[in-house]
């Protein structure tokens, strides 16, 4: 595993660099954090395309196929445009005698795609910290936004969330506008010292009457300052932390010059993202919930919704990587789990179901895959039982693929 130090973007540079520097030019709203950047991501592009603007949106990780990751105007990058450029990039490492990594690779793609086909803004999300992740070689940075923060990644970036806010903070350029929804004073510390303007969720921009409105969607009020204030507004996305996340997303938009309540209302509310607290009604008394949840701090927050949402048992069916904490994450989810159904994800990085499992007693059951786990949680139910799908992207592809 790369350490820290192996890092650098240098490589990614030169290939930009001899492919017309389209890192220097194009115009970025930056996002990192550990929890929300992707679903901030895309209700700041959501804003931006309904207020007329060509949009291009650079998120991680994709949930059914890669090109996810590159859209324009929400439209993602198609095939022949991906062998286009990938045959075009090949000869550009060549001449700068260098060899990408796959993300880098991905990543150059979506800054060169964006480019050429002129794209106004675009939104870039963090892939893994900031200050060396391959998003950070863009230069023409307007608005960085840092989501809540958590301890991830420790090997890359530190085990306490002052490196790893450290590290986050480095997306933010001198003089640039900076939405600080992290929980941490280290960011907005920082951003001072760069001469930020800088926007704190809680001070100077806040929410208000955040408002349960049924099925897992909450409405609020916002205002930025004394200027700009907004009621009434209704994300697509569920869950009461995803009003934080459009809170964020839509400071970012303001600051970005975006001001037209409607089309702020329209963004926020048609943003959707697949995996992410998603309910699936199963019949008039059963509910199945799917998030992609993959953190002890993530995972907090949507077992309160759960909670929230329906008092009934929670049958959990979940798979994670061994690369995450998954002890911590068992411990939080087992006091609340009537049963947990527990299955080996698909991938190299998959942790085997037996091991997860042991951190559920004798709660936990081991399954081979995903059909197995989720059709014995099946089985299992009774009619209000909620079944909790979670643990990682690998969790919730196979579930939504079992939904299409």
């Amino acid at each position: 595993m790369l350490k820290r130090a192996e890092f650098s973007l240098d490589a990614l540079r030169s290939v930009l660099n001899i492919w017309g520097r389209p890192h220097k030019k194009i115009p970025v709203i930056s996002v990192a954090g550990t929890n929300g950047k992707g679903s901030t991501a895309a209700m700041i592009e959501s804003i931006l395309r309904e207020s007329g603007v060509k949009t291009g949106l650079y998120t991680s990780p994709h949930l059914f196929n890669f090109r996810e990751r590159i859209k324009i105007n929400g439209m993602n990058i198609p095939y022949r445009e991906v062998k286009k450029y990938i045959e075009l990039l090949r000869k550009k490492e060549v001449a700068a005698e260098v060899k990408l990594s796959k993300f880098e690779i991905i990543t150059a793609i979506a800054i060169k795609y964006f480019y050429d086909l002129g794209c106004e803004f675009c939104i870039m999300e963090a892939g893994l910290g900031g200050r060396l992740d391959a998003t950070n070689i863009v230069e023409n940075k307007l608005v960085a936004v840092i989501c809540p923060i958590a301890v991830e990644h420790t090997d890359y970036l530190g085990n306490k969330i002052e490196s790893i806010a450290k590290e986050k903070a480095d997306i933010i350029r001198p003089g640039s506008f900076v939405v600080d929804n992290s929980g941490t004073e280290t960011i907005s510390t920082i951003a001072r010292k760069k001469g930020c303007r800088i926007f704190k969720e809680g001070q100077d921009y806040r929410l208000e009457s955040i408002t349960p409105a049924g099925e897992g969607n909450y409405s609020f009020n916002y205002n930025i300052g004394k200027e700009f204030k907004i009621t009434g507004l209704a994300p697509g996305l569920k869950g009461r932390f995803q009003s934080y996340n459009a809170a964020a997303a839509l400071s970012a938009a303001v600051l970005a010059g975006f001001k037209n309540k409607d089309n702020i209302r329209r963004g926020i509310k048609k943003t959707y993202l697949p995996g992410r607290f998603e309910i699936r009604k199963v019949h008039s008394r059963a509910i199945d919930i799917v998030d992609a949840g993959h953190n002890p701090a993530a995972l907090k927050e949507i077992l309160r919704e759960v909670k929230f949402l329906s008092p009934s048992r929670i049958l959990l069916v979940m798979g994670v990587y061994k690369d995450k904490d998954y002890k911590q994450m068992a411990k939080l989810l087992k006091s609340h789990t009537e049963k947990a159904f527990i299955f080996t994800p698909a991938g190299s990085r998959a942790l085997p179901a037996q091991i997860l499992a042991r951190n559920f007693g004798s709660k936990g059951a081991v399954f081979k895959d995903f059909n197995s786990a989720y059709n014995s949680a099946l089985s299992y139910r009774d009619n209000k039982d909620i079944i909790f799908i979670t643990g990682s992207f690998s969790a919730a592809r196979p579930a939504m693929e079992f939904y299409r």
